[in-house]
């Protein structure tokens, strides 16, 4: 967190009280701050970001962390079975330029003595009943506390121990337009188009699992909007067409009455983006929402000559949105993962 300090702003850490989880927290959360604070922003960071959240994205993704090797272990370890473990550990050299890594003895978090010869954290996940030990000879992430030769601290992007296979930001596509007008669909460009826009969002990979057209009355098309379950995003692209203004306002009205709750920045975001990509789509109304129907979904309404803009200009703040509107805090992710890291020592 931060305090005010005139008009600049002081970092705060607050650490666990056991010496071993503070020494390490300190190493996880405290080392990588201050290096982004000594070595500055990447300014390839700073560039082409459409948003201040994409931007934030960038930075912290090429900010430096901890030199990162993997290394055999010499021994088994008992995995715990709730939370992933930093073990405190000693590096040596093996054949052919690999590592093994010894466990510096019993890991309590008041026992300081397993700091004391520690050259390196390796990063042991969640233990199973069918996996409750990782064995000797198996290979795991080691974080580095000190120098090693060869070895040079790299950005956080690449590190394998922050690295967490998270599942794919499911969408829905539902392409609308006039009986008058199916001619003019083209739902395949436009999903792949909506797949490009969406491409680096910090919930996953995007992923297209519903795509379908609608062009019966609009008084059914929350119901057939709604019916995409499994999708966190549901994107409703209205086809343009001559004269399609006033159509394009009912398939707004038609969304917005419906939704639990509107999302009037993230719909503001999202139109301002698409007027970048096409200026005569900032005439069309944009809607945004969640609707709380099946597992509960965030929903886009937009002009489809503005689909990849306006999509763009919101990737970075979808799942923070559908996860405030699911009731999580904006950062569940990242403070569970850090949660679970302070208290596994």
């Amino acid at each position: 967190m931060t305090i005010p300090k005139g008009d600049a702003v002081r970092l705060v850490f607050a650490m666990p009280g056991n010496p071993v989880s503070a020494t390490v927290c300190t190493q996880l959360l405290v080392r990588p701050c201050l290096d982004l604070l000594f070595y500055g922003v990447d300014d390839e960071a700073m560039k082409d970001c459409p948003s201040l959240e994409e931007m934030l994205d960038n930075i912290v993704d090429n900010a430096l962390v901890h030199p990162e090797i993997e290394a055999m272990l010499t021994h088994d370890i008992k995995l715990d079975q709730e939370r992933p473990e930093y073990h405190r550990v000693t590096i040596e050299r093996l054949s052919e330029g690999s590592f093994g890594v010894t466990t510096t003895g019993i890991q309590r978090s008041s026992r300081l003595m397993s700091c004391r010869d520690a050259q390196a954290l390796v990063a042991l996940p969640v233990g199973s009943r069918a996996k409750p030990q990782a064995l000797s000879g198996e290979k795991y992430p080691v974080l580095l506390l000190g120098d090693l030769r060869g070895i040079e601290s790299l950005k956080l992007k690449n590190s394998k121990h922050l690295q967490k296979p998270g599942r794919a930001f499911n969408i829905a596509v539902v392409e609308v337009f006039r009986k008058d007008q199916a001619h003019l669909s083209k739902l395949d460009d436009t999903c792949k188009r909506i797949e490009g826009a969406l491409s680096g969002t910090k919930s996953g990979n995007a992923a297209i699992v519903s795509k379908k057209t609608f062009s019966d009355t609009l008084d059914t098309l929350y119901s057939e909007v709604v019916d995409s379950n499994g999708a966190d995003l549901i994107v409703v692209s209205c086809v343009s067409f001559e004269g399609s203004f006033r159509y394009h306002l009912d398939v707004a009205a038609a969304v917005s009455g419906r939704l639990e709750k509107p999302a009037k920045a993230l719909a503001l975001q999202a139109r301002q983006g698409a007027a970048v990509e096409t200026p005569t789509a900032a005439l069309f109304e944009v809607v945004a929402g969640y609707t709380p129907e099946k597992q509960g979904a965030m929903v886009i309404c937009l002009p489809d000559i503005g689909v990849s803009g306006g999509l763009s200009n919101v990737r970075g703040l979808l799942k923070h949105a559908l996860n405030i509107a699911r009731g999580k805090p904006h950062n569940h992710h990242h403070t569970h993962q850090h949660h679970n890291h302070a208290n596994s020592q």
